[in-house]
């Protein structure tokens, strides 16, 4: 009834079209798909390397991560783990410059990262963001609870991101480009904008 009463109404992919014409019997007013497409500021950085060093990290990381609000549906417990896996099976020459950045915020309605992180030894292991309310840097940086020093600055005023104060789309991108590997690691969801992101 809800579709019934739009103007309009469009699904991410043509699968998702038919299934609603099918569900409905023609009764809404169906425009079709309408795929996700990102920001055209989502493009790749022209040097990775430079691109860590400028982001505070050390060029040769190998950086695994992830665009996700903190709440169930998002699979973060079993991430970690593999995470965790990852790095007990792999060579020693990657393990050891290996890291999953998780751009998320805590607490929220989800999991308790801290934890999951403590448990699972891999604190030196996994990145945040962190957005200074005083200068407004936006930095990637290991757990140092939902306040740290702004690396900018200096002064006690970065938070972890949150949904309401999250970063612009510009830095947004800058995150994506430090990524080597991107996973949306999730139980419940269809094409997560995300996913269009990093792959822009």
């Amino acid at each position: 009834s809800l579709y019934q009463s739009a103007d309009y109404v469009g699904t991410y992919t043509d699968w998702g079209a038919e299934v609603l014409k099918e569900q409905c019997n023609n009764t809404i007013n169906l425009v079709g798909s309408i795929p996700h497409c990102p920001d055209p500021v989502f493009q790749p950085v022209k040097d990775k390397k430079e691109h860590k060093t400028k982001m505070g990290l050390d060029p040769n990381t190998i950086i695994v991560g992830l665009m996700a609000r903190n709440q169930k549906r998002k699979a973060f417990p079993q991430l970690i783990s593999a995470f965790r896996k990852f790095l007990d099976k792999s060579p020693e020459h990657i393990s050891k410059k290996s890291y999953l950045y998780l751009h998320t915020g805590f607490p929220d309605i989800g999991w308790n990262l801290p934890k999951l992180i403590k448990e699972h030894g891999i604190g030196h292991r996994c990145l945040f963001t962190y957005l200074c309310k005083s200068c407004g840097a936006c930095f990637p940086s290991f757990w140092s609870d939902t306040r740290a020093v702004c690396k900018n600055c200096k002064l006690p005023e970065a938070f972890l991101i949150q949904t309401r104060g999250g970063v612009d789309l510009a830095s947004l991108c800058a995150i994506y480009n430090i990524f080597d590997v991107y996973v949306q690691y999730v139980h419940l969801e269809g094409f997560g904008l995300p996913i269009v992101e990093a792959a822009a």
